[in-house]
């Protein structure tokens, strides 16, 4: 071999070293499960945690609302972006005191709706309402503070045509 050679081996093996400990130190594998505690061991996401395991949800793990369902690559893509962007600001200390929903997430959230009560979104739709689930139902996972993590909908808000 080549000096060049153990250099480049040196590196590569460096670089391979420092992944092993970031993983072990970071806890990196407990972010490949789905389990609510995994997705609840960030400090600032311990109300949302409580409210889901109180509440109408409790049976449901986070990935079944938060991560597309109609493909396999799809899944693992977001799970990694966000989980990549969760840690990220979790690490540099840049966590939000409110945690509000992305813009980009609200489709998969939807669709996840959807697909668990199809029945109700089947006969919503046939009224003519087009909102997000949101709108009404926010509060029914994570509820703010006068919450209880079973509210059906807002007060005085109804499934009626606009």
């Amino acid at each position: 071999m080549k000096k060049s050679d153990y250099l480049v081996y040196g590196a590569l093996g460096s670089f391979m070293g420092a992944i092993l400990v970031f993983s072990m130190v970071s806890y990196l594998p407990s972010y490949l499960s789905d389990s609510a505690e995994m997705c609840s061991s960030c400090h600032t996401m311990q109300s949302e945690y409580e409210s889901w395991e109180h509440g109408a949800h409790r049976n449901i793990k986070c990935t079944q609302c938060h991560l597309p369902h109609d493909n396999p690559l799809k899944y693992l893509a977001y799970k990694a972006r966000d989980g990549f962007w969760d840690a990220y600001v979790y690490y540099t200390r840049q966590e939000p005191p409110v945690i509000r929903i992305k813009a980009r997430s609200k489709p998969t959230l939807e669709a996840n709706c959807e697909r668990c009560h199809e029945k109700t979104i089947s006969y919503i739709e046939a009224m003519g309402s087009d909102r997000w689930c949101g709108t009404c139902h926010r509060e029914t996972i994570h509820p703010g503070p006068s919450g209880t993590g079973s509210v059906i909908a807002i007060k005085g808000e109804k499934h009626e045509r606009k």
